[in-house]
């Protein structure tokens, strides 16, 4: 058996409104587990949005909300004080790659939820080649995934929903094609078994999809992981940042997932005809990609 300074840690290459932190939260009572919620992602965001030049006013309500969350951690008002470092402007990339390769006594494996974008233009914060690293790649439809993230996004600008275009948003206007392309360099480069699993088959075929993840993974699968409390507890024990964390939670990115006790099955997927029309133009666009992942998917 692997000694405990080389238990794998599972990278969970997510994208936008892909239900990841459920399943997160679903990975946080597996036996054995230390999570770890997007490292790099908060990196990545921190250093966007402390940049003047990339401050637009359509985006002053993600500005207050990060500002606000580290005002509330700052003051000990955050409910979320636990394993997480509490403040988004004291880490970096290097401090990511040492505690990505620290030991964790009494664990099994670490699981690292995070974001393709946060990690393209730094992959020399990866830990270090002793260690050893498995990649997951979770995808879904095109029309759930810019569907969701344009509803998204438009809810916390002050952007016309009628002349939006999510190719223009801020952080993740290319985020589909970066995760594609990071799925063929980790394949090449950090991890020929890379896996990928489909977010709808997940929700929808949970016994059969989940118990082959954890198989090709090497974690023991119970039926009881399926469900958990619906408390938001747990959080208090993963690892991050906690004001990057709690800035999820003004924004409404992750209150329900933190609400869930199960996956529920995915609602019917809507008609492209009834999309805007840059979700219509991308979706086409990211198709072929889509399908090429979806073949090689669990």
């Amino acid at each position: 058996m692997e000694s405990k300074s080389q238990i794998p840690r599972i990278f969970f290459w997510s994208l936008p409104r892909t239900c990841s932190t459920v399943f997160t939260k679903l990975m946080s009572f597996v036996d054995g587990a230390q999570i770890w919620l997007e490292p790099y992602d908060c990196c990545f965001q921190t250093r966007f949005m402390l940049d003047a030049d990339k401050r637009t006013p359509e985006m002053e309500g993600w500005y207050k909300s990060m500002f606000e969350a580290t005002r509330l951690v700052s003051e000990g008002k955050s409910p979320y004080s636990g394993k997480m470092h509490p403040i988004r402007t004291s880490v970096s990339y290097s401090w990511v790659k040492s505690e990505l390769e620290k030991d964790e006594p009494g664990k099994d494996f670490i699981f690292i939820k995070d974001q393709v974008p946060g990690v393209v233009d730094h992959l020399d914060a990866f830990p270090n080649n002793q260690v050893p690293c498995r990649h997951v790649f979770l995808i879904r439809h095109p029309v759930r995934v810019l569907s969701g993230l344009r509803r998204y996004v438009l809810r916390r600008t002050t952007a016309d929903p009628k002349t939006y275009d999510i190719r223009t948003a801020p952080m993740y206007g290319k985020v589909w094609d970066q995760h594609y392309e990071f799925w063929k360099y980790v394949k090449e480069h950090l991890d020929p078994d890379a896996l990928i699993v489909d977010t709808d088959d997940i929700l929808n075929k949970p016994h059969a999809v989940l118990p082959k993840l954890f198989q090709q993974l090497n974690i023991p699968w119970k039926d009881s992981y399926l469900k958990w409390p619906k408390s938001d507890d747990i959080v208090r024990e993963w690892k991050g940042v906690e004001d990057h964390f709690l800035r999820g939670m003004l924004n409404g990115v992750f209150d329900q997932a933190m609400a869930s006790e199960g996956l529920l099955p995915s609602k019917p997927l809507r008609n492209l005809e009834d999309m805007s029309k840059d979700i219509q133009e991308l979706s086409q666009q990211y198709m072929p990609t889509y399908e090429e992942m979806y073949a090689q998917s669990i």
